[in-house]
């Protein structure tokens, strides 16, 4: 299966997530924040805004506050391991900026939108992610024929969805990630392969879950060669998750073309 390309703006980094009216950093959010900083090292130009939201409960002074602490809170955790406070801006939104909607369209509480909207994200201020790589693909694009096989293709960072040939084209050993029966509450790790079909060499730079339950855990750091394959290792956690015989969720992957995401889905059956 070939999957589907995105246009999609700069990447924003993995957000963070908190408990109700907190600011202390969750097992499960460390975990994020160590990617956050292998992703750091590994990109030493890159400085990005640490950007902290809270859900709508509360007054909007309160709100501004509590932001800015979740997003000093991840600075903190990430300059004891060793990244530059330099490198990292605080940013408080407080509520103006939800990912979610904090209410039903009936006007109750909808907890599971205020749980997506207390978080911190990572935007790119300077440099991004494969600064150099990409910007050689890029060249390597331009000048590349394209052969005749009715596929996407994306050039320079647009999308022509009548264009023939896709040079980031992956297939995955399964067209959709099944997983599970897994019972709510349990947290499981799963590993997906893929092969590089396209022209050219592939490197993930990025990688992000569809959802607060799916953090990708480790993936192929090199470049993949066209025809060789390469995987990714995910954790699925059920209790940030609901009962759903068809639970759905995806990865996220940015590699070394510009504005390309592809989309992996994924499919769980969690269970009482």
């Amino acid at each position: 299966m070939i999957q589907k390309l995105y246009l999609m703006p700069p990447p924003v980094f993995y957000n963070v997530y908190f408990d109700f009216n907190k600011s202390n950093i969750r097992p499960g959010a460390a975990d994020t924040l160590n990617i956050v900083q292998r992703t750091l090292e590994e990109n030493p130009e890159m400085v990005v805004e640490v950007r902290g939201h809270t859900d709508s409960k509360g007054s909007n002074e309160y709100n501004d506050r509590l932001s800015v602490r979740r997003a000093n809170a991840a600075i903190d955790y990430l300059a004891k391991r060793g990244v530059s406070s330099s490198r990292l801006q605080p940013k408080g939104f407080g509520e103006e900026s939800p990912a979610a909607d904090n209410n039903k369209p009936d006007g109750s509480d909808n907890p599971e939108g205020r749980a997506l909207n207390r978080r911190v994200e990572f935007k790119i201020v300077e440099g991004t992610l494969g600064f150099n790589e990409r910007n050689q693909q890029q060249e390597q694009l331009a000048a590349t024929p394209v052969a005749q096989t009715g596929k996407l293709e994306t050039r320079g960072g647009k999308l022509d969805a009548n264009a023939p040939q896709a040079k980031t084209t992956l297939s995955f050993s399964d067209p959709i990630m099944k997983i599970g029966p897994v019972k709510f509450g349990e947290s499981k790790e799963y590993t997906v392969e893929f092969t590089n079909t396209g022209q050219n060499d592939f490197k993930i730079f990025h990688l992000e879950g569809g959802c607060i339950c799916t953090t990708p855990v480790d993936w192929s750091r090199g470049a993949v060669k066209p025809g060789e394959k390469g995987f990714i290792k995910f954790k699925f956690d059920s209790s940030k998750a609901k009962v759903d015989p068809a639970y759905a969720s995806s990865l996220n992957i940015y590699g070394n073309v510009p504005d390309d995401m592809i989309l992996y889905d994924i499919e769980a059956n969690v269970t009482r």
